[in-house]
């Protein structure tokens, strides 16, 4: 973990933690997290990051980094861990984003895996009604500190039917830290065409969509 979601949201800390390069370095790097200056998102997913940043004229601009790319911009936060392989399964029935943290749950205890620590996960499908938010630093209200706030301050997408990625951690024990007070999860999403990330703010998730969590190996940097 690089940073604390508390410190960027009331203490307003969003100096960087550590450098793109750095993370680029290292082996199937899975998070998400905020840039330094909350200047855009950034999204690991199997090694590469997706970065995201508002181009100046109300729209989005998502570059995909490959590992081993040289980058001097920093992050502020990021839930970060390496993982080396994944549990998969279906999902059994239809799921919201309040859903999702009872899902990874239950599968997560199906599949063995300890409760007690944060659990990277994905989820690959044709996702419905997705929003998505990409935050500008530049246009958040000083002593702004609320969810609502960090959201408004920032590019929307929604996107009504799209192949796309879900990129997240699941936790009961980090509110504060990568995830909101009263939420297990931080969802963020990948979208391949058109080419688009950010911090996920609802979506519907069909029946027989992919969960996959991190398998017990995964290795933290």
């Amino acid at each position: 973990m690089f940073g604390a979601l508390r410190a960027v949201m009331h203490q307003g800390d969003t100096t960087s933690k550590v450098s793109l390069t750095e993370l680029l370095s290292m082996p199937g790097g899975h998070g998400v997290g905020a840039l330094e200056g909350l200047a855009g998102e950034v999204t690991f997913d199997e090694g590469v990051a997706w970065v995201s940043t508002p181009d100046g004229a109300g729209g989005l601009r998502t570059v995909r980094l490959e590992p081993g790319t040289d980058t001097h911009q920093g992050v502020a936060l990021l839930a970060f861990q390496r993982v080396e392989s994944w549990t998969t399964r279906a999902l059994e029935q239809p799921t919201s984003l309040a859903e999702l943290g009872e899902r990874i749950r239950d599968a997560a205890q199906v599949a063995g895996l300890s409760l007690d620590h944060p659990i990277p996960f994905r989820v690959e499908g044709l996702l419905e009604q997705l929003t998505y938010h990409v935050i500008d630093g530049s246009k958040l209200p000083s002593g702004a500190s609320s969810h609502d706030a960090h959201r408004a301050a920032g590019v929307r997408v929604e996107l009504e039917r799209v192949d796309a990625t879900l990129v997240g951690v699941w936790s009961t024990e980090h509110a504060g830290v990568f995830t909101h007070m009263g939420e297990t999860t931080h969802v963020h999403v990948t979208v391949a065409e058109p080419l688009g990330s950010g911090h996920v703010d609802a979506v519907q998730i069909p029946m027989g969509a992919t969960l996959m969590l991190a398998a017990p190996s995964q290795g933290s940097p």
